[in-house]
């Protein structure tokens, strides 16, 4: 696909860049010409691509289908001579020894499912084992005289048959018999009873009807079994005038049976590499190797479907994480005594749970009835101990897992555990980090004060004294020339606010650097944030803005020093009122802290100064206590109001913090210590 949009792109930019050079003056009719005939010849020449990718695409998978079937001949070649040539051997050795010796009997029919055991254990794959299996069972004429065997496999979907592999059998079949109901087709009636049948009236199979070479025939169903789990039918195909007989009913199922166990012994082998191959791989994101482990669960399981959900111990809640395969038709949640629950309250390893049709789950979980679901197989997810979650597969057959995929799974949800601890150390790890950020933060905060302490000590004498000269001067020229020009009034009016605002950030340096020795008192706090407001009234009345004091039934007093805590509460009055140039509201109240975390084990009150003004930009809220950072360019702000009102609350052992977002207002919150 990206081949073809690079080809289709190199095509357009060709195309393109000949139209300039043919006289085309604008590149926009270059690159998107206005001319029909163009367009359209350019259009088909996008076609003609598209195809010829296309073509090349189905030809890459022809190959790649060709190679794999010519892989399977070659293994096919290699293996079938030699061992019809061993059982060939056996038969000989057995008559030189002159004993009496009857093929037909136990003897030969060991060897034969001796031989099929030994092809479990050798390199080859699957697909290419289940047909080395036909071939030397179909072999041996002295039971059945085969003409050539099929394998459907029936652990897929239930009441359906799948064409997995075929010995001399003409490769339509595979097309014709890929996926069939147990209802149409003969080999069904075997895998419904798990019994051996016989059929020697073609007409009962549609799909050789038509075929020359088999218009005439009987079949063969034997249904391959393993601990009790139907793995699939085979079905061999007779030449005309073949019998059923006890011998050979005999053979056919000892053969089926070898052929079973070498089919699960291949099947287990394949999903250990898998495992290991997939737990080798597992880097980097614990969450996707998670749902990678449920996936391979799934494959493993041969499950319908799978889901990992974890398990909250405070509320008994199961939450979806994962899944695997969801049907159509599924609600993902879990009512109580649910199966989940139940696996995880069972505290066991595995736990399988069949006929869920006639269980308590069928009324409680709809996606049990709507699904065919009858089996479900469960394990507990563990950290430390402690179970956490639970995976769980549903079944649309019966199902019981062998021995060997037992541990399997167990496996996997041991993997899924250990991906449960690494997300949980990477979170610990997280919260360390965010902290010690935190931390850093406050110490480099620290040092900016630390530093501008130092600095404004060193220079704020020598600032005030000529700030004190201007100002005198200032004064002296005001009262010399009252009834002069008014322009130079004016220019000496701003010339003196000037100098008393640098001698008023002079003065919040000194305030800053070196606060004045702090007295502890009890404070009434009601009384102290009436008085607050009362000094900003005329203020307030400017600009309409309503004030809701809820403070009024707030008896408690808080410990401080009273002249600081005022100085805040006026500082953070202000900028709220400052925030709502239109109008607004001011809220204040006051009430004890739910715990005492804040303050460090101390019993604390949190006064909230709340306003509906324009708020802080959420890149800002990170700076505000840094001194001399403001958004106010007019001479309104200095920059150390709330650096000030921070160090005054932290000195009195208190607490501030302010909340914001654009356009929804601010919050301030102050945590002072109550007197006990």
């Amino acid at each position: 696909m990206f081949v073809t949009i690079i080809l289709i792109l190199f095509y357009w930019i060709i195309l393109s860049f000949s139209s300039l050079f043919v006289g085309v003056n604008s590149y926009l009719q270059a690159f998107f010409p206005l001319d029909f005939r163009e367009l359209a010849l350019r259009f088909a020449g996008l076609f003609f691509i598209l195809l010829g990718n296309l073509y090349l695409l189905s030809k890459l998978g022809k190959d790649r289908q060709k190679a794999a079937v010519k892989k399977e001949d070659n293994e096919l070649k290699q293996y079938l001579p030699e061992i019809r040539s061993e059982l060939n051997r056996m038969g000989e050795s057995k008559k030189k020894s002159r004993e009496n010796v009857d093929f037909s009997g136990q003897s030969f029919v060991y060897k034969v499912t001796n031989s099929i055991l030994k092809l479990s254990f050798s390199g080859i794959s699957s697909a290419t084992f289940t047909k080395l299996a036909l071939a030397l069972i179909v072999s041996e004429k002295h039971f059945i005289n085969c003409v050539g065997a099929v394998f459907f496999s029936g652990a897929n979907q239930p009441n359906f048959l799948t064409f997995k592999n075929s010995y001399n059998m003409p490769s339509s079949l595979s097309k014709e018999c890929k996926n069939i109901s147990f209802q149409k087709c003969i080999c069904g009636e075997a895998a419904q009873e798990k019994a051996i049948r016989f059929f020697e009236n073609h007409k009962n199979c549609p799909f050789f009807s038509d075929k020359k070479n088999f218009k005439e025939h009987s079949h063969y169903c034997i249904p391959l079994m393993n601990q009790g789990n139907l793995l699939g039918v085979i079905e061999f195909i007779l030449a005309p005038g073949s019998r059923r007989t006890q011998k050979s009913d005999q053979y056919l199922m000892d053969a089926a049976n070898a052929m079973a166990l070498g089919m699960k012994r291949k099947q287990e082998l394949g999903q250990t590499t898998e495992i290991n191959k997939c737990l080798c791989g597992l880097v980097g994101n614990p969450e996707e190797n998670i749902k990678k482990l449920l996936h391979l669960y799934g494959e493993v399981s041969e499950s319908s479907c799978a889901f990992y959900k974890k398990h909250n111990p405070a509320t008994g809640v199961l939450t979806s994480f994962a899944q695997y395969r969801p049907p159509r038709y599924y609600d993902d949640r879990e009512a109580e005594d649910s199966i989940g629950q139940d696996i995880i309250n069972s505290r066991q390893p595995l736990i399988v749970i069949r006929g869920l049709t006639e269980t308590k789950y069928i009324k409680k979980n709809l996606n049990i009835a709507r699904n065919d679901f009858i089996t479900c197989v469960g394990s507990v997810v563990k950290l430390q101990e402690k179970p956490i979650g639970v995976v769980y597969g549903f079944y649309q057959v019966d199902f019981i897992p062998s021995r060997k995929g037992q541990e399997h799974l167990k496996r996997i949800v041991s993997a899924i555990g250990r991906e449960e601890e690494r997300l949980s150390k990477n979170k610990v790890l997280k919260e360390a980090y965010s902290k010690l950020k935190k931390a850093q933060s406050n110490l480099v905060q620290s040092e900016k004060l630390a530093a501008l302490g130092r600095f404004a000590s060193g220079i704020a004498h020598e600032v005030k004294n000529p700030l004190g000269v201007i100002l005198g001067g200032v004064e002296f020229l005001q009262r010399k020339i009252v009834n002069s020009d008014k322009s130079i009034v004016m220019a000496l009016e701003k010339i003196k606010g000037s100098t008393l605002r640098a001698n008023k950030i002079v003065q919040n340096l000194l305030t800053f650097s070196k606060p004045s020795a702090r007295k502890n008192e009890v404070i009434d706090l009601k009384k102290l944030i009436e008085e607050t407001l009362s000094l900003l009234g005329y203020k307030v009345s400017l600009v309409n803005i309503k004030i809701v004091n809820e403070v009024k039934h707030f008896s408690q007093g808080v410990i401080g020093d009273k002249n600081q805590i005022q100085q805040v509460l006026f500082n953070l009055f202000l900028n709220a009122i400052e925030a709502m140039p239109k109008g607004g509201k001011l809220k204040v109240k006051a009430y004890k802290a739910s715990s005492p975390k804040e303050l460090k084990g101390k019993n604390s009150c949190v006064v909230e100064i709340t306003d509906t003004g324009e708020g802080i930009p959420e890149q800002n809220l990170a700076k505000i206590f840094e001194p001399f950072f403001t958004t106010k360019r007019d001479s309104k702000g200095t920059g150390l109001g709330l650096a000030m009102c921070k160090m005054i609350v932290e000195n009195n052992q208190g607490k501030l913090s302010i909340k914001s977002k654009l356009h929804k207002g601010a919050k301030a919150e102050i945590f002072l210590p109550l007197n006990a």
